[in-house]
């Protein structure tokens, strides 16, 4: 379940290239830009295959694929 979840964060991360987002509590608007935007698909693509992984019962490669996002301090 969480695995899917933070493959949902970056879709969601990617989905926000080139916006803006509201300061809370402000009328303030902070654009993003897009620097970030290849690093956010590489890791969604990461996930993606980690998840995948994980269907398939191959908990090696998944956890290979997560420290490629997180680092090796995850297992």
């Amino acid at each position: 379940m969480y695995d899917y979840m933070v493959w949902g964060f970056f879709e969601f991360l990617v989905g926000l290239a080139g916006g803006h987002v509201i300061v809370p509590g402000t009328p303030e608007l902070v654009p993003l830009g897009n620097a970030w935007l290849t690093k956010a698909q590489t890791a969604q693509g990461r996930a993606a295959k980690a998840f995948g992984y994980e269907v398939d019962e191959n908990p090696l490669l998944a956890i290979e694929e997560w420290q490629k996002i997180f680092g090796t301090d995850i297992s």
